[in-house]
């Protein structure tokens, strides 16, 4: 219909004859709370009530695509393609609300929301690049995109996408930034990292344009490609903060779990993140744009980087915890309207608790690969 440019399609039936016509809205009614229904309805909504409407919708879509027994990797980016979807909607109708200065921008996703590894309530984390400037006119576009940048991110919470508890958002000042003041920032905390320093910056090495003028975006990426080949001791401060890191197997082989009124839990985003940040860490070195870990790990693979088995081990223990953690969240948390990665044990059988512990021993292989490849540790790899 959209390659035709047709409002309606005519359908026949098994002999071939006119039986009837069909349109956008019925064809959207057919997949009403179903990926491709909601990603229409939010394409296509005028209002942000339609929109709000259309990602109450997600919870349940999720639970039914989990209880089907869909894939974590196709449940992550269809959350993601719905959160793209949604951010680019709230622009544009955010654009015709305001008197916008006539100046390049980008609006960059950061963290879970660049790596399309989202859970139903993830938090917002995002920024702006501005256009370069006369020094004079800095201040006046910078308040006036703060104004655009805040309507956003009011209604990406309104949405069911809350405020980043740190303020990493395009509405705080910190954060909404012209291309030099952005290479600025870069070059202080790549040129002077330390182990501790990298731990509040982490989210900014994951970066994914979803709005705007994408030059601005590439030309920050190949800023920091080109700082941390220039300081290469970087990624060996890096590494140190990574392998702080501790896989929660005790020394008998079984999983060290926290206690919480009688029942036993581990906190599955904690187990994730040695996985998120062994992508993050070899994409840095080989300079890998893409922002996802599954496709980070693809392309290492596919460059030699890693071993066929290691990519498929990594594979299997970050989608294995994506499931519980989908899970946890779907079923043993429906109630609430926000993340809880505590995951309790209590429930488990004794083969899901043995699968569990197998999976989490296996993290501390790739943390020794990363030992190896930065620090001149031993690996077993």
């Amino acid at each position: 219909m959209k390659q035709f440019e047709k409002d309606r399609i005519i359908v026949n039936d098994k002999d071939k004859q006119i039986c009837g016509t069909l349109g956008f809205q019925e064809i959207a009614m057919m997949y009403s709370g179903l990926p491709t229904g909601i990603l229409y309805d939010i394409r296509t909504g005028d209002t942000i009530g339609n929109i709000v409407k259309s990602l109450d919708q997600v919870p349940e879509m999720v639970a039914n695509m989990t209880r089907q027994g869909v894939k974590p990797n196709v449940l992550r980016e269809t959350l993601g393609k719905i959160y793209e979807s949604t951010v680019k909607k709230i622009i544009s109708l955010t654009l015709l609300e305001l008197d916008m200065p006539d100046v390049k921008f980008a609006f960059m996703s950061l963290g879970s929301t660049a790596r399309h590894e989202m859970t139903l309530f993830s938090d917002q984390d995002n920024a702006l690049i501005i256009e370069d400037l006369p020094e004079d006119d800095v201040q006046k576009v910078r308040l006036q995109l703060l104004k655009f940048t805040d309507m956003v991110c009011a209604k990406l919470n309104d949405g069911g996408y809350p405020y980043c508890p740190g303020g990493i958002m395009s509405s705080n000042p910190k954060w909404c930034l012209t291309q030099t003041e952005w290479k600025k920032r870069f070059s202080v905390w790549i040129s002077k990292a330390s182990p501790q320093s990298i731990l509040d910056i982490h989210v900014f090495f994951d970066i994914e344009l979803s709005y705007g003028d994408k030059s601005l975006v590439t030309d920050l990426k190949e800023f920091i490609n080109l700082m941390i080949k220039n300081n290469p001791g970087f990624l060996v401060h890096f590494a140190k903060n990574l392998l702080g890191y501790k896989d929660p197997i005790g020394l008998l082989g079984n999983i060290r779990s926290e206690t919480k009124d009688g029942v036993k839990s581990i906190n599955i985003k904690e187990s994730l993140m040695p996985i998120v940040n062994f992508a993050r860490i070899y994409s840095l070195r080989y300079n890998v744009s893409q922002a996802g870990t599954k496709q980070r790990l693809s392309i290492l693979k596919d460059t030699g980087v890693l071993s066929e088995g290691s990519y498929n081990e990594l594979m299997y223990i970050f989608n294995h915890l994506w499931h519980l953690r989908f899970y946890n969240q779907v079923f043993a948390h429906q109630g609430l309207r926000k993340v809880n990665d505590e995951f309790e044990l209590n429930g488990l059988t004794d083969i899901e608790r043995q699968n569990l512990r197998n999976v989490l021993a296996g993290i501390s292989k790739f943390q020794a690969k990363i030992n190896y490849d930065f620090l001149g540790g031993v690996s077993n790899m």
